[in-house]
């Protein structure tokens, strides 16, 4: 893993102003700090003049930012546009390097097809060839007075060569929005070509660096402004996410595959490891991808959603409608559809052998254990949105008469058939009859919690009634 991990304990901290034009930069200078700021965890933190809006606090909150920092970076794109505000930024800057500050810097990143403008002649020029944009690295994180994260060079060279090539990229702008007002929080996921087999078995790797816009990382419990993290640095401290991680990796393999994606979004529950109050529910959708000559750029946005999912400590009616809800959508889609769809693979099999249409088998029952995984995954965060992966909220929705009967589903016959089910759709072999079995003993469990749930809510309705 990368980042977070090799600085942890250190009390540096480089605080990097990324300068730029508003417009056709904006987006391009976000996936520079991103790029910059990879490796450092909370010990590099960037900030863009895009994220300050024209408001009563504009001019002061970019003074602030001037004050504070280490380092300005402009993002010099070239003479064909005004760069009066941006050499206020830089004037400003200058005026605060002294000898008590020996280690500001003011640099000028630039496209080597256009010169350093005289107002910076003097100040370090850093044109974005991968040369210059690597020694640039190594003062962040292998020089001192920094020297944030040394080993990257040795442990995660190609990492960073990536991250090299990308900024370079970024340094070579054309035309754009003049302007562009974020929402909600972008997410931007950038998958080597090389590992998009890897997101079949639905965990994002490690070490794939992770980008966006608009206090995106707040939404994982990282501080705001650190800019790029790594998937596991990212997701560290956040609960029970491989259920809805699974799907974000069936939506970037299916985006690739098929150049669609059948459902492009989720509901996820974000619960941060000791974090106070309730955990925020989001639904996350794939919003555009973008492929480059290694890698591509998956851009998921964030949109926190206000919902009924939540059971107050003691709200029978709200997890009895959950329960019923959950179990008549496993019986719809499981029960129904998925055991006669295995039932009948099951069915074919044999003759199918015998016509020679061995091939052709493989491939369809391929596909429908595929498409029972996606969906029991789904199903899994499914249940954690609505807070039914808490069995004492459970319990409380039922009388005490059902508690015996409850607990014995719950603890001792569930747990096992769940696991076998899960066992079976992974089996490299999969075997439809054995699928179609175990659906068929979990058949009767999942009547009786439509019945009972839907038979408590109809006597707090009558309740309500009288």
């Amino acid at each position: 893993m990368l980042g977070k991990q090799k600085v942890r304990g250190m009390n540096k901290e480089l605080l990097i102003f990324l300068s730029h034009k508003k417009g056709d930069s904006e987006r391009n200078a976000r996936r520079i700090a991103g790029d910059l700021a990879l490796f450092g965890g909370t010990n590099v933190k960037v900030i863009c003049s895009a994220n300050f809006e024209p408001g009563e606090q504009w001019e002061h909150n970019i003074r602030d930012g001037l004050t504070k920092a280490n380092w300005l970076i402009l993002l010099y794109t070239g003479p064909h546009t005004e760069w009066d505000w941006c050499l206020f930024e830089t004037g400003f800057f200058r005026a605060l390097m002294d000898d008590k500050n020996p280690w500001r810097r003011l640099i000028c990143l630039h496209d080597p097809v256009h010169p350093v403008p005289a107002p910076l002649r003097g100040f370090v020029s850093v044109p974005a060839t991968e040369d210059k944009i690597f020694e640039l690295f190594e003062d962040i994180y292998s020089n001192d007075p920094w020297k944030l994260s040394p080993l990257i060079f040795r442990d995660n060279l190609d990492a960073v060569r990536d991250a090299v090539r990308r900024v370079r990229d970024a340094c070579r702008l054309g035309g754009g929005p003049k302007y562009n007002l974020q929402i909600a929080p972008l997410i931007n996921i950038r998958i080597k070509k090389t590992e998009i087999p890897d997101l079949e078995r639905g965990a994002v790797p490690v070490s794939t660096p992770v980008t966006g816009e608009g206090a995106w990382e707040t939404v994982f419990g990282k501080p705001e402004a650190t800019a790029g993290w790594c998937w596991g640095e990212l997701t560290e401290g956040v609960e029970k996410i491989s259920a809805w991680e699974y799907q974000i990796c069936w939506m970037m393999v299916e985006a690739v595959r098929r150049r669609s994606v059948q459902f492009p979004s989720i509901a996820i529950r974000v619960s941060i490891r000791g974090a106070e109050g309730t955990p925020d529910i989001y639904r996350i959708g794939l919003r555009r991808v973008a492929e480059y000559d290694n890698d591509f750029e998956f851009v998921f946005v964030l949109s926190r959603i206000r919902t009924p999912f939540e059971p107050s400590e003691d709200d029978r009616e709200t997890m009895l409608y959950h329960l019923f809800n959950m179990a008549w959508h496993f019986r719809r889609r499981f029960i129904e559809h998925h055991r006669k769809t295995m039932e009948e693979l099951a069915a074919l099999r044999g003759s199918m052998q015998a016509t020679g249409r061995q091939a052709d088998f493989v491939v369809d029952l391929n596909e429908a254990v595929k498409t029972l995984r996606v969906d029991l995954k789904s199903l899994e965060a499914d249940a954690q949105v609505r807070g039914l992966d808490r069995s004492v909220q459970i319990r409380r929705a039922f009388d005490n008469a059902e508690r015996g009967k409850l607990d014995k589903l719950l603890d001792i016959e569930w747990p096992p058939l769940h696991r076998r089910l899960d066992d079976a759709i992974r089996n490299e072999n999969p075997q439809p009859a054995e699928i179609y079995a175990i659906l068929s003993e979990m058949e009767p469990i999942n009547r009786w919690f439509c019945q009972n749930a839907i038979r408590q809510l109809s006597q707090i309705a009558a309740e309500l009634r009288a």
